[in-house]
């Protein structure tokens, strides 16, 4: 994943937080914490890093 690219989906994740303006409905918060979780588990596949999303997030992330 190209820098400028997890730029852009950084803005997206940002504007999620921010739509409600300074407060997030539970909605909001659900798609954030979605977003979020593929988002990183793909900077993870680029930085050969799984082993550390599946130590620290067991409940969130499954082994194939």
């Amino acid at each position: 994943m190209k820098k400028e690219e997890i730029f852009n989906q950084l803005i997206t994740a940002q504007n999620i937080l921010w739509r409600g303006d300074d407060r997030i409905n539970q909605e909001d918060l659900f798609e954030l914490q979605d977003f979020m979780a593929e988002l990183v588990l793909k900077v993870a596949k680029d930085v050969k890093r799984e082993d550390v999303l599946l130590k620290e997030f067991s409940w969130l992330y499954k082994s194939n």
